[in-house]
């Protein structure tokens, strides 16, 4: 039986969301603020956590990283107010599953945590019969617009050689997907491709955890462990968000750099190490090596070879692509026939900035997938790419009726003349007059 946490400072609010949920045979436990949310998520893990914005002590998205630097994977929906949507996008940027806003009705909140849980159940049972085969698949690096076109080309010139590589772009922009392809690329393919998130290590587990420690180096330390650089060794070895990484991290990472050997906490002698270095970051790194933040000699150690990926919002002609691409995957992986997409999704897909990028568009259509059937609809789409065109369509309406009340009123309330200015019969803009309650 899934286990659902609601976490609001409502008390109202939470009884109200528990007995629903338990009226759908769900184990639901509450908490008030986010300091009690944490302490009840490492009593027990639950499967998905309702997560309220504004909390009292530490707001929504202080909770969440919490949440996520102790339980990445943990599916997490944000509740918000309409007068706060971009914090709850930028909480999807951080990790989050996805938003509700507030007021929503009973049926809304029980629809978004049955798919969310749906999708976690496939998702745990593709993982486990990858598993199971030995099988690892990799999304290609998806795009024909001119600046996909240059990143491709870069990844075959640099792709041949051990030269360090710094992968720049925005979250959600396909850094890892590239770096995939790079060793995929390299005459390192059949050996190791180790990924390490430095934004959701403990600072306390870095040093250990790259470069590896002897027994008894620390309190805890049981057993001898290798650090990642050596189950990289003869492969790649991809350092995600490096702009985390603390300063005497970094001075130990560019000694590793530049001798090829690590040294275990703990250890004596040195250890020779031969794998490649990938690095990833969503930061401005020069501007940090400005302020002190960041080492001038491991930046340009880094520095050497740039691949920039471009946001979404700026090559919008891969976006009918990588939907179709995501199509075929999420037919496949959730047992699906989906055949296309509707006109108006279509238009909805296209008018979206996608703040999160490849990696929202991804998640968007997994949702659509989902909710479909035979054709993606717009009302198939998550709900925010819908209330963009609710405020789009409301804007325009609002424009329409600005032009004709202003034609109207430079001729005098002349109906026939108007309509011959705005290109309009006389009956449509009788209907419109009505439509609008315009009044002389």
């Amino acid at each position: 039986m899934k286990n659902i946490l609601i976490v609001d400072d409502e008390k109202d609010f939470r009884g109200l969301a528990s007995e629903i949920l338990k009226e759908q045979k769900y184990i639901v436990r509450e908490a008030g603020d986010g300091e009690e949310a944490i302490r009840k998520i490492k009593e027990k893990t639950p499967s998905l956590v309702l997560l309220d914005l504004k909390l009292p002590g530490i707001d929504g998205l202080e909770t969440l990283k919490r949440i996520h630097k102790e339980n990445p994977e943990l599916l997490v929906i944000i509740l918000t107010g309409y007068g706060d949507i971009k914090s709850a996008v930028r909480a999807t940027k951080l990790g989050a599953y996805n938003y509700l806003i507030k007021p929503f009705n009973n049926e809304e909140m029980v629809l978004e945590i049955k798919k969310a849980l749906q999708t976690l159940e496939l998702k745990e049972k593709l993982t486990e019969l990858k598993v199971r085969l030995g099988e690892e698949v990799y999304q290609p690096l998806i795009g024909n617009s001119p600046s996909m076109q240059k990143i491709h080309k870069l990844i075959k010139q640099v792709s041949g050689y051990d030269t360090p590589i710094l992968l720049q772009g925005e979250t959600g922009t396909g850094k890892e997907v590239a770096a995939h392809l790079i060793h995929q690329e390299s005459r390192r393919k059949n050996k190791s491709f180790i990924t390490v998130d430095c934004a959701s290590l403990p600072e306390s587990l870095v040093e250990s955890e790259l470069f590896g420690h002897e027994k008894g180096a620390f309190t805890g330390a049981d057993n001898k462990k290798s650090g990642r650089f050596e189950l990289a060794e003869g492969g790649t070895l991809f350092l995600d968000e490096i702009g985390n990484l603390s300063s005497s991290i970094q001075t130990k990472l560019l000694r590793v750099l530049e001798q090829k050997e690590v040294q275990h906490l703990g250890g004596e002698r040195p250890i020779k190490v031969d794998a490649r270095l990938i690095a990833a970051t969503n930061q401005n790194l020069r501007e940090k090596v400005k302020k002190g933040s960041f080492r001038r000699d491991l930046y340009h150690r880094l520095n050497t070879f740039v691949i920039t990926l471009s946001p979404l919002r700026e090559r919008k002609e891969d976006i009918l692509l990588l939907s179709n691409y995501f199509l075929e995957h999420f037919n496949r992986e959730l047992g699906k026939r989906i055949r296309n997409f509707s006109s108006e999704a279509i238009e909805m897909l296209l008018k979206y900035s996608w703040p999160g990028n490849v990696r929202e568009l991804k998640n968007s259509i997994e949702h659509s997938v989902i909710l479909a059937n035979k054709v993606i609809l717009s009302q198939n789409l998550p709900a925010f790419l819908r209330r963009e065109k609710r405020t789009e369509n409301k804007n325009l309406r609002e424009k329409e009726k600005d032009v004709i009340k202003k034609i109207l009123i430079e001729t005098s309330w002349e109906r026939k003349r108007s309509a011959e200015i705005l290109g309009i019969s006389r009956k449509t803009l009788y209907n419109k007059i009505k439509k609008y309650n315009l009044k002389a």
